[in-house]
């Protein structure tokens, strides 16, 4: 009986979902296009204020050309220029160069448009300049001189990361937290924190003395005093200095000192255009052509929600990592959903940062990864919710989001910089990576794990670089883990393999001693592997301390159908949580949630929303079942999924 009620219910979806699709097919054919998309579009442009364009060249940028080069010449020096200003300087000669050329034949093509300005040049991560006109009509016959790569529409699409403005608060276990560092010595003395953002109130008396300079690149001047007040708030949390802690007890690494790069305007909006500018400055603050007083960490509470790992910001993120600068960035407030990492803390390179609540759970707004990033995002989580921090007009106040998880990250870099200003960003994230702690989440929400300041350690020596590059097909039935593998005291790594349900039920597949390499680390034979997603990891072992490196891999048989779910392992009592589902093919999915003496529920669609039920009974937890069906053509596809679902009174 209860079977023929779900064919019922299926039955009536399949056909209504079809009537729908019927209908908006109808009136779209009813519809007469009177006037094409396209050039409504640009009349409604021209009649509007003018727009912003990246324009990108096709010579490469100087760090994208000096990298290049070092990565054919001398691979083992990757994340490090210390050693190549001068190199630099000369590329930074020779590409402003070839601007002028490409700025004259723009000039002179543009020269009849009243409304074109064109207002700056990017040389260092990506190399193009930034245009506006309130005529996009001319923007084909740019496209078509010489020299040209892409035109871009410069979108305001970046967004702060925080949550909700709560009441006034003065004291929050985070920063109770924060007043101590037990184990490293270090303050963040010599270290310098860009922070890209809303700017800053430069005179609050917990950040005054700090303020080295920065840019406005909202209002294209050198004032950035903050109009929001999030970019103040973001920057306390890093570095300020206590003056009261009965009021507030203090920044993560208060002896750092700051640029403020102002990308976002009162609103707390900002433009691509405005971000790729602020890296240019973070890599030459002083802009004169010499890059040897570049920041030492970038920090990013902001990103665009629909961006991706190989956008403009992603791209000038890694260049700005494997020149030699950590960048920290929100994971986002997009949660609980799958898949909503923002950019730039997609990028590859970048250390996304989630949020968690005060009591050490994931926060429900903090942003999930996914398989299809291949990369584990976010990489750490840590505190992000009610923070007490600086605020305009010398003020403190609360905020959460992922905003706040991000300069506390950033300033547990400044820590391990200050205490060993050597290392490259590649072994900040390993020692990142050697201190976090799981909550006992999926991979997906909490990355490598939970960072907590009172909890750092001081190395024995600096950690071993273990990186995979990528995980390439080779053949039917074989996998070659292609990887970096670097560090002074390496003796030995490991590959291992599992399925993304087995957790930590690892397989062995490769041990083999080495020393420092890069190239292809092992070969699995994935004959007798069931479809699905796979871990690989890579585990590099040195004198006395290991490193590890994560990724996601698709490995499906020969004319078989996959179905891959992501899940959370464990969920609050009473909270709502999400389930994306992907198949290999187009199916039909339908999913049913079941827990003792509860109501079935049951979703449609790739992307499901549940609520997991309240538990009556105190320190008890319930195992839910998840029961997903891919139907379509040939045999249905079904899967079972286990989730905990925890009492509050049992955390």
């Amino acid at each position: 009986m209860g079977s023929n009620k779900t064919q019922s219910v299926l039955s009536f979806f399949i056909h209504s979902h079809n009537r729908s699709l019927l209908l908006v097919i109808t009136l779209f054919l009813l519809i007469p296009p009177f006037i094409p998309l396209s050039q409504a579009h640009i009349e409604i442009m021209e009649n509007q204020g003018p727009q912003r364009y990246i324009i990108l060249f096709e010579e490469t940028s100087v760090l994208e050309t000096l990298l290049d080069n070092r990565y054919t010449q001398e691979r083992s020096n990757l994340f490090s220029l210390n050693d190549s200003f001068a190199q630099m300087t000369e590329l930074f000669s020779n590409v402003t160069r070839t601007q002028e050329e490409h700025k004259q034949s723009i000039l002179s093509k543009m020269k009849d448009d009243p409304t074109f300005t064109l207002s700056s040049f990017l040389s260092w991560t990506i190399n193009g300049c930034i245009i506006e006109t309130k005529k996009p009509s001319r923007i084909e016959a740019l496209k078509k001189l010489p020299g040209i790569k892409d035109i871009k529409v410069d979108e305001k699409q970046i967004v702060v990361q925080n949550n909700s403005i709560d009441s006034y608060q003065y004291q929050t276990a985070f920063n109770n937290q924060t007043s101590t560092i037990p184990l490293l010595t270090s303050t963040g003395k010599n270290i310098t924190i860009a922070f890209f953002d809303t700017g800053v109130d430069y005179t609050h008396p917990a950040l005054k003395d700090k303020f080295i300079g920065g840019y406005d690149f909202v209002d294209n001047d050198t004032d950035v005093f903050d109009d929001h007040g999030h970019g103040t708030h973001v920057t306390g949390i890093a570095l300020g200095r206590s003056l009261d802690e009965t009021l507030w007890t203090g920044g993560v690494a208060p002896d750092a000192q700051f640029y403020s790069y102002k990308v976002m305007d009162e609103n707390g909006v900002g433009s691509v255009s405005a971000m790729l500018q602020a890296f240019d400055h973070a890599m030459d603050p002083d802009q004169d052509g010499d890059p040897s007083d570049h920041v030492h960490i970038i920090s990013i509470s902001a990103g665009d929600p629909n961006g991706r790992s190989d956008d403009l910001l992603s791209q000038a993120a890694n260049n700005a990592v494997r020149a030699g600068i950590c960048v920290i960035a929100a994971a986002g407030n997009n949660g609980p959903g799958y898949a909503t990492i923002s950019s730039p803390g997609i990028a590859e390179y970048v250390i996304a940062v989630g949020a968690t609540t005060n009591n050490g759970q994931i926060a429900s707004f903090s942003s999930r990864g996914s398989y299809t990033y291949e990369r584990i995002k976010p990489d750490v989580i840590a505190p992000g919710v009610d923070v007490v921090s600086t605020w305009i007009d010398g003020g403190y106040h609360s905020l959460s989001g992922t905003s706040m998880a991000t300069p506390y990250v950033a300033g547990i870099c400044a820590l391990y910089l200050a205490q060993y200003p050597e290392w490259s960003p590649l072994e900040v994230i390993m020692a990142l990576r050697m201190q976090t702690t799981s909550l006992g989440l999926d991979r997906l929400t909490e990355g490598y794990g939970f960072l907590d300041v009172n909890t750092l350690g001081i190395l024995p020596h600096s950690p071993p670089i273990a990186w995979i590059k990528q995980i390439r097909h080779s053949g039917y039935e074989r996998i070659v883990v292609e990887g970096l593998i670097k560090g002074d005291n390496v003796s030995s790594y490991q590959c291992f393999i599992t399925d993304v349900d087995s957790r930590n039920e690892w397989s062995m597949t490769y041990s083999i001693s080495t020393e420092e390499t890069q190239d292809d680390l092992c070969i699995v034979d994935t004959s007798g592997f069931i479809p699905g997603i796979y871990i690989v990891r890579l585990f590099v072992q040195s004198i006395s301390i290991g490193s590890s490196d994560h990724l996601f891999i698709n490995i499906e048989g020969m004319n078989q159908s996959t179905i891959n779910v992501m899940y959370p392992m464990k969920v609050e009592e009473s909270t709502h949580f999400s389930v994306s589902i992907h198949t290999s093919e187009s199916r039909f999915i339908c999913s049913v949630f079941l827990v003792p003496f509860k109501h079935p529920q049951i979703r449609f669609g790739s992307v499901q929303l549940f609520k997991a039920p309240f538990i009556h009974r105190e320190s008890v937890n319930i195992e839910g079942s998840l029961y997903v069906f891919a139907l379509g053509t040939g045999f249905p596809m079904i899967t079972k999924k286990s989730i905990t679902i925890y009492s509050v009174s049992n955390v």
